[in-house]
Order: C-alpha cells, then sequence, then structure tokens
C-alpha cells in the first residue's frame, strides 16, 4: 500500500504563491523513514532539547521550539532532517502557482469551470504524484492524508472530489490509482507530514524568489534534495497559466 502525505503553504488570503507538495512511499518504507525521524526529534542537537515536530516555517524563522537556536544551529538542524529525507527511499512531488497572475489570467467563465489558485495547484500536484505511481509501481491503491490544520478538511475533500471527477478516467485501458481511504491527522503524530512540509516550504520560497535576479535554482538545502531525482516539481508561470486559460476556453 502506497500512503501520501501531503501539505499545502501559501493558502491563506494575503500568499503571493501556493503551492501543495506531497511526499510518498510504501507502508514498510515509512517505517523506517519515521523510526530515523522520531529518533532525531528526541535528540536534535548536542545541548538541545527534544522536538515535538520539525517545522520548517518556525525553524526558519528562529520562533516557537527553535526561538533559543542560533541561525547556524538552525542550519544545521534542517541539514540533519534533510538528509533522513535524502537517504529514505521517499519520493516527493509539489506544485506552484503565482497567486497574481492566476488571478489575472483566471476570471469570469475560466474561473467558473477551473476554481482558484489552490484548486489547480492541488491538482497539479495529485497528477504529478499518480502519474508517478502509475509509471513505477504495480500496486497503484493509495491512501491519502492531509494535515488537520483548524479549517481545511472540507475545503481538501472538495479538491479530492474535484480531482477524480475531472482527472480520473475509470474506463479501460487505464489503470488510475484508487484512492482507498482520506484522512487528517495532527503532523505531531503522523511523521510524513513534517517531510511534506518541508518540501511545500522549500518550494513557496524557490518560488517566491525565482523572479529576484541572481536567482537561478532552489536553496542549498533544497536542491540537495532535487539532485536525488526522486524530488520534483513544476511552477506554473503565467506563460504556462495563460496555455491553461487558451484550454479552458476550448472547453466552453
Amino acid at each position: 500500500m502506497i500512503r501520501i502525505y501531503f501539505d499545502d503553504s501559501g493558502t491563506h488570503a494575503s500568499s503571493d504563491v501556493v503551492v501543495y507538495a506531497a511526499v510518498l512511499a510504501t507502508d514498510a518504507q515509512w517505517l523506517l523513514f519515521e523510526a530515523q525521524w522520531r529518533t532525531k526529534l528526541a535528540e536534535p542537537l548536542p545541548g538541545k532539547s527534544a522536538l515535538s515536530r520539525f517545522h520548517m516555517y518556525d525553524c526558519d524563522a528562529g520562533i516557537g521550539e527553535f526561538v533559543r537556536y542560533s541561525r547556524a544551529e538552525r542550519d544545521a538542524v534542517t541539514h540533519d532532517f534533510r538528509e533522513i529525507i535524502m537517504t529514505s527511499d521517499i519520493h516527493g512531488r509539489a506544485a506552484s502557482i503565482p497567486v497574481a497572475d492566476w488571478d489575472a489570467v483566471i476570471t469570469g467563465r475560466r474561473r467558473d469551470l477551473a476554481g482558484n489558485a489552490e484548486t489547480e495547484c492541488f491538482t497539479a500536484a495529485a497528477a504529478l504524484v499518480f502519474e508517478l505511481i502509475s509509471d513505477r509501481l504495480v500496486d497503484k491503491e493509495a491512501r491519502l492524508v492531509f494535515n488537520n490544520a483548524p479549517g481545511r478538511e472540507e475545503l481538501q475533500r472538495k479538491l479530492i472530489a474535484n480531482y477524480q471527477r475531472v482527472y480520473t478516467d475509470p474506463k479501460p485501458p487505464a489503470s488510475p490509482v484508487r484512492i482507498v481511504s482520506v484522512s487528517f491527522e495532527s503532523s505531531r503524530e503522523a511523521i510524513p507530514l513534517q517531510a511534506a512540509d518541508m518540501i511545500a516550504w522549500e518550494s513557496n520560497l524557490y518560488a517566491r524568489q525565482k523572479s529576484v535576479p541572481g536567482v537561478t535554482g532552489p536553496r542549498p538545502h533544497f536542491k540537495q534534495l532535487v539532485d536525488t531525482g526522486r524530488f520534483l516539481g513544476t511552477l506554473l508561470s503565467r506563460p504556462r497559466i495563460e496555455e491553461i486559460a487558451l484550454q479552458l476556453d476550448a472547453h466552453l
């Protein structure tokens, strides 16, 4: 059985970029990963107290459980958790959309059909994940797990239903991934959600910085993951959104 853990970033109203990220592995692979992650949470760095979870935003900002960490210590602990992901057998996928570009192009009847940036972002991320499963795995049954952030469950259930309605073809010879279950869990208990959080945060940062002069790729922490070939993403830039608009127009 495949378990896929989704996390989002930038889904609040004032965000410039919205991201959905997912990490996936078999049950057996997740067991090994979780054991290593929990060991690191228990002893994050010499002289530091145990962490209840690794949260990328808090770590980078030096808040919450990381308030007494120096910048160098925050980089060190990020490196260590990243290494657990790198040396595991898990894969990751992410999709990012600049909200202003989506809102400028996808309006009116296009918006009625495609929805907002978050709707398209989830659809793009899910498509990448399910394509990976369909291409590489014989067992195409999957369990989906989301962060149980307050107020998010109803919306995410709608996103899943919309994806299944529009993009999953039940007719032969297609062999779509079958979603066995959908659950909403705490990132403190569902350890893989903490890895999904890292991928979502890093993808958001890269999408926001991509237009900055001199930025040619993800920051070194994230590049190490990307260079494995197991973590891929897509940024729906303005030209790609305009292509989507033309596709929508063809349906209208």
